[in-house]
C-alpha cells in the first residue's frame, strides 16, 4: 500500500512536469503543429531562465464581438505577463501583441510595427507556424538584450538595479556630512577672529 501510494505521487509529479512547459502555450484553436509548440516552449524556456520573464501565445477559434486588443490585455492581465503575449484569433487569422509595463520600453515603436508586419505576412502566406516561431523569437531576442541596444535582459537588469544600490550613493553622504563639518568649523572659525 505505501509502495503504492510513492507511484502515484511519482506519476502525478511526472504529469505535471510536461504541463509547466506547456503554460508558454494555449493553444485552443489548434493552429499549430506540435513541432512549432515545441520551439517555442524551448525559446521561452531559455528565455525564462536568462530574464525571468516568456512570451505566452494565446490561440482562440473566435474571440467574437470583443476587440482583439481588449482580449490580448485581459490574457496578459490573467496570466500576469511580465514580458509580452502573442493572442491570436484563428478566424479571420488576426492578431494582437501586448507588452508587459517592464517590456514595453524595451520595444520601439518601429520594432513592434516591424515584428508585427514580419507576422501578418507570414500568416497571409499561409505560414503559421513558422510565422509565429519568428515573432516569439524576436520577442525573446530583445527581451533578452538582444536587437535592444543593450537594454536587456530585461528583468535580470531591473532586478539586479533593485537590490544593489552604487557604491557612489554609499559614499555620497560621507562627503556632503564632511563638507558640512568642515564648512562649519570654517565658519566658527572666520567668526571668532572678528
Amino acid at each position: 500500500m505505501r509502495f503504492s501510494a510513492h507511484l502515484i505521487a511519482i506519476a502525478m509529479v511526472a504529469a505535471m512536469a510536461p504541463a509547466s512547459a506547456k503554460d508558454y502555450i494555449t493553444d485552443g484553436a489548434g493552429m499549430f503543429s506540435p513541432e512549432t509548440l515545441k520551439k517555442i516552449a524551448r525559446i521561452n524556456a531559455e528565455l525564462e531562465q536568462k530574464t525571468g520573464t516568456f512570451v505566452a501565445v494565446t490561440t482562440v477559434k473566435t474571440s467574437g464581438d470583443e476587440p482583439l486588443g481588449a482580449a490580448a490585455a485581459q490574457a496578459a492581465a490573467a496570466r500576469h505577463i511580465s514580458g509580452a503575449i502573442i493572442y491570436v484569433d484563428r478566424d479571420p487569422r488576426r492578431f494582437a501583441i501586448v507588452y508587459g509595463p517592464k517590456a514595453n520600453v524595451l520595444f520601439t515603436p518601429e520594432l513592434q510595427a516591424s515584428i508585427e508586419q514580419s507576422l501578418s505576412a507570414a500568416f497571409r502566406a499561409g505560414q503559421y507556424d513558422s510565422g509565429i516561431v519568428a515573432a516569439t523569437s524576436a520577442i525573446a531576442d530583445v527581451l533578452a538584450g538582444g536587437r535592444s541596444a543593450g537594454h536587456g535582459p530585461m528583468l535580470a537588469a531591473t532586478q539586479t538595479a533593485t537590490q544593489q544600490s552604487p557604491p557612489e550613493s554609499r559614499f555620497g553622504w560621507v562627503v556632503w556630512v564632511a563638507v558640512i563639518i568642515i564648512g562649519t568649523a570654517l565658519m566658527i572659525f572666520l567668526l571668532r577672529r572678528r
